[in-house]
């Protein structure tokens, strides 16, 4: 079978958004949020490069349905959704870290613990961020 140059081109770019994809799951499923982050931006660029190589190329007659490789297009699929359940996951256990720090750092009843006068230090207070 010969496939058109834009075809191909479509399939390089399925390809590599299916591989930065499956390296995201591979970050996030050892929870390495600082890997997965990193890899935003290739995700985002290759969303878009695909998305624009599927409008501009449409099976006649489809009604608008992409043309393609139905193998690569049930792997992106796949990846798809276990990054979404991935993406999930990581954002629970990060509001279950940060509930952590915030009832660790609340005034103790017992004057126990934490917020005992004790425990209580001079320093200036720390902002926390999460990129997820």
């Amino acid at each position: 079978m010969n496939r058109s140059p834009m075809a191909m081109e479509r399939a390089e770019a399925a390809g590599e958004l299916l591989r930065v994809i499956e390296a995201e799951n591979e970050a996030l499923a050892r929870s390495d949020f600082g890997v997965s982050s990193q890899l935003a931006e290739a995700k985002r660029a290759a969303m878009e490069r695909l998305e624009a190589l599927i409008g501009a190329m449409r099976e006649p007659g489809s009604g608008g349905k992409p043309m393609g490789d139905a193998s690569i297009r049930k792997r992106l699929d796949t990846a798809i959704d276990r990054n979404r359940s991935l993406l999930l996951q990581a954002i629970d256990t990060q509001q279950r870290v940060i509930g952590t720090i915030v009832r660790a750092l609340e005034p103790d009843e017992a004057g126990s613990g934490y917020s005992s006068p004790l425990a209580v230090r001079k320093t200036p207070s720390v902002a926390l961020a999460v990129r997820v």
